[in-house]
């Protein structure tokens, strides 16, 4: 209801009182508009996601029109070029132009698409957070990205597109809004696209994760996947295994939790104590190990992973463990019940 409330005031303050004759491509252009400029807020951002969730004609219509719009913007010089060569008459190659700007949504849409799939020019930037390092990046765009321990990813910000790849890792990006320069990060089978967002991404063993907390974001099949393109916006969290074809969309209440590895504040809900241990193994020099009687066992709790022997005794309260210590070499092993 607050949302709603905000996105309706936020209509009047704005002139966006949508009209019954008021077509999803016209509401969309506004938004586009609205966006766009320097004084979009916080209240803008929610109250187009209320509007994106309200229809998904609302979604396709935003969507043809944001791919219309990076592609003018891309290729504007291109396309004159190409009109002015075939017709040096001036007025006539605008006015071919705007027809084609009008009309040409859908081949538009289209082209862009497959000019996004072209390589870039740009040469990559590598960062990299190391064991038990959680790494702080300021990007040229104004985007800021934290990674987690364990993590690299590669960065080519070019003229017209702004191009992240991940590997295993984590990481929380907050990126600055650009409409006219998507942001796009390749990870395992799929393509995550934001335009100006903050979330939570994490790929881990083949396991994705997209958390969101701003904005919108779209994960999307690539390489030839399988699967749906979702959309997110604040609340949703994503999750997929990489190779699979499905994926599962939830609410989540409060998404912030997702970022509490910034904090160095690991929280868990009934996670395999497997995962809890590669976490571990990320943080801290001696690597633990389980035995085979507690590979089966699930934690639910916090760790604090700013000091080893505080974690291992957090473990060895909440689960029926004992940690069996050997120079350099940690195994965790299933506790013997006392008589």
């Amino acid at each position: 209801m607050e949302a709603r409330a905000i996105a309706a005031r936020n209509n009047q303050v704005v002139g966006m009182s949508f009209t019954e004759q008021s077509t999803p491509a016209a509401q969309a252009a506004e938004w586009l508009v609205r966006l766009q400029s320097d004084a979009a807020d916080e209240a803008d951002w929610l109250a187009f996601e209320v509007w994106l969730g309200a229809s998904g004609v609302n979604w396709a219509a935003y969507d043809r029109l944001e791919a219309l719009s990076a592609e003018i913007d891309a290729r504007a010089e291109e396309v004159l070029a190409a009109l002015r060569a075939a017709d040096n008459a001036r007025i006539r190659a605008q006015t071919v132009w705007r027809r084609w700007a009008v009309a040409g949504i859908a081949a538009a849409a289209a082209g862009l698409l497959a000019w996004i799939a072209w390589p870039s020019n740009v040469a990559p930037q590598v960062f990299k957070a190391g064991r038990g390092q959680i790494r702080e990046i300021a990007l040229d765009d104004g985007t800021r990205v934290t990674l987690d321990a364990e993590s690299r990813i590669e960065v080519a910000l070019d003229p017209h597109v702004r191009r992240v790849t991940m590997g295993d890792g984590e990481a929380v990006f907050d990126v600055a809004r650009d409409v006219r320069r998507p942001f796009l990060i390749a990870v395992g089978d799929r393509t995550v696209k934001v335009v100006g967002t903050e979330f939570n991404l994490a790929h881990r063993d083949r396991e994705l994760d997209v958390t969101v907390t701003r904005g919108v974001v779209e994960v999307a099949p690539r390489d030839g996947a399988q699967g749906d393109v979702v959309r997110l916006v604040r609340g949703r969290r994503l999750t997929h295994e990489v190779g699979s074809p499905g994926q599962k969309v939830e609410v989540v209440a409060t998404p912030e939790n997702a970022f509490s590895w910034r904090k160095l504040r690991l929280i868990y809900d009934n996670a395999p104590l497997e995962e809890v241990v590669a976490d571990f193994n990320r943080y801290f020099p001696r690597q633990l190990a389980l035995d085979g009687e507690t590979k089966q066992l699930r934690f639910s709790g916090v760790l604090v992973v700013t000091d080893e022997d505080a974690v291992l005794r957090r473990l060895e309260e909440l689960l029926p463990v004992a940690v069996n210590r050997s120079g350099d070499t940690l195994v965790l092993r299933r506790r013997k019940a006392s008589n």
